[in-house]
């Protein structure tokens, strides 16, 4: 998968995070939904909720595997993909596309979050 990170910033935990003005989007990353294969339940953030940088949000789960969801901002959930929720394996497929998580409105702007390069930097030296 060839993916372009203009516009991207991510944390080590896997996360992505799209910031446009106030709005941010958020995801996991490709390194890291590759190896959720059989991805059977994705719980999100409800909009009106709050979430905490860096702080759990979620759920992921596979049939032998569950993880914590963490998010790379803090602010007021406003969306989240509903066919994830229905579709699970749309994370994997297509984590910066149609597998998208949540978006939130900031409640400032994020801090410690990776670009594009160093966060390839980092995934390499654990593989």
């Amino acid at each position: 998968m060839i993916v372009s990170f203009e516009g991207l910033q991510f944390t080590a935990d896997h996360n992505w995070v799209r910031i446009g003005g106030d709005t941010a989007r958020i995801g996991i990353t490709a390194c890291f939904a590759e190896r959720l294969t059989g991805l059977r339940e994705v719980r999100l953030p409800r909009p009106g909720d709050r979430v905490q940088h860096l702080a759990p949000c979620g759920l992921l789960a596979t049939s032998c595997w569950t993880g914590d969801l963490f998010t790379p901002v803090t602010g007021m959930v406003t969306a989240v993909n509903q066919r994830v929720l229905d579709e699970p394996e749309l994370v994997r497929g297509d984590p910066y596309g149609a597998g998208w998580l949540f978006e939130a409105d900031l409640a400032d702007q994020p801090g410690r979050l990776l670009d594009g390069l160093s966060y390839l930097e980092l995934t390499s030296q654990h593989t």
